[in-house]
């Protein structure tokens, strides 16, 4: 089925006292028909601003709550207004420098399992995209995932990886990296095209609880 044929419902609740397990429950009358599909349950999303809806009023440049290598980089990145998808990042790398662009730290519970992933498209170039997710102790990288796009077509496309937090990790944040293609000529390096990319739908999930359907 089409994107647009899917409806995400979502449910927010606080855990009670005394409350030891929670049970998930889908029903339909006996006259309905439907699919579900990628179901989540645990603390929400944990990255700030991971649909981009989220912006500083007035301000179009900077992606609010993610971060730039540096203050300049932020100038290659506008938020977007897509049809279908409501505000959403647009990355340019216009002088092909390479950028990267990084999540703030949130806690992580070394031994649990979690879920990141994120929509992105490529409006031109045919560099080097990688998404890494990094589990932290203090200002110590104790281990790092990464996932690599395998194409880009104009078309949105998900990364996804799925990564347990190593012992010793305490937080976790997530790169975005990118970086134009090369090629030799007369010995002499030549950029191809630079990377521009928009994004949408980041979500990092701690996947961890026990279940199974009835």
């Amino acid at each position: 089925n089409a994107d647009e044929d899917w409806t995400t419902i979502t449910l927010t609740g606080t855990l009670p006292e005394n409350a030891t397990s929670a049970r998930v429950m889908f029903y339909a009358p006996s006259t309905a028909e439907c699919y579900i599909d990628s179901v989540t349950f645990g603390r929400g999303n944990l990255l700030a601003n991971a649909d981009f809806e989220e912006r500083t009023t007035g301000d179009d440049i900077a992606m609010d709550k993610w971060i730039g290598g540096t203050a300049a980089y932020l100038t290659y990145s506008a938020v977007e207004y897509e049809v279908g998808r409501g505000y959403v990042a647009h990355i340019a790398d216009a002088e092909k420098v390479g950028l990267q662009f990084w999540t703030g730290n949130f806690d992580v519970t070394a031994g649990n399992t979690y879920t990141f992933g994120i929509d992105a498209k490529a409006v031109a170039g045919t560099g080097f995209v990688q998404y890494c997710v990094r589990f932290m102790n203090g200002s110590t990288q104790v281990k790092q995932y990464t996932v690599t796009p395998s194409a880009y077509d104009g078309t949105w496309q998900k990364a996804e990886l799925t990564a347990t937090a190593p012992e010793g990790a305490t937080e976790a944040y997530v790169l975005l990296s990118l970086a134009p293609q090369y090629h030799k000529e007369d010995g002499v390096t030549v950029v191809d095209a630079p990377m521009d990319i928009t994004l949408d739908n980041a979500y990092m999930y701690d996947i961890s609880c026990e279940h199974s359907w009835v």
